[in-house]
């Protein structure tokens, strides 16, 4: 599937993207990362701070989750597509709290894919920077403290 969210997400791109990450991702987080009850922007914060915390400090969440470090690290690699796909869902969300989150998951995932030697591809990373593209429109005053994201997308990508 083309990947491009401009605005609100279609059905069909959501269902998509959960039917992929089901597999990778375990029932909980699935569970709150495409809650669609009353508190589903609670449970997407959740759901992003999980990943978030996974990025942030690989020592303490694979301790937490009792994996080795480098399993954990392997597995945020190799699901860095998936994960940058949910973070251009939910960052256009008028949630200032999520928008705040999707950007920390993805300031923290860099040096984890930075510190593996991994490098995001254009197809990877053009949906990221499209939606940033269309946040920062939409709200550039928010977002400014983040904007150093740009430059480390760019001389990641491909």
């Amino acid at each position: 599937m083309r990947w491009t969210v401009d605005g609100t997400p279609r059905p069909d791109q959501v269902d998509w993207l959960a039917t992929q990450m089901a597999p990778q991702v375990s029932a909980n987080l699935h569970a709150q990362l495409f809650s669609t009850d009353h508190s589903a922007e609670r449970d997407f914060v959740a759901g992003l701070t999980a990943i978030d915390e996974c990025a942030r400090d690989l020592a303490g969440a694979s301790e937490a989750y009792d994996l080795a470090e480098d399993e954990l690290r392997d597995r945020l690699v190799a699901n860095f597509d998936l994960i940058v796909k949910y973070v251009t869902l939910r960052i256009g969300m008028t949630s200032t709290t999520i928008t705040v989150k999707c950007l920390d998951v993805v300031e923290h995932l860099l040096p984890v894919l930075s510190n593996a030697g991994y490098k995001a591809s254009d197809y990877e990373a053009q949906p990221l920077l499209q939606s940033l593209v269309n946040k920062v429109r939409a709200s550039s005053q928010l977002l400014s403290p983040h904007l150093t994201l740009t430059p480390l997308l760019v001389h990641t990508g491909g």
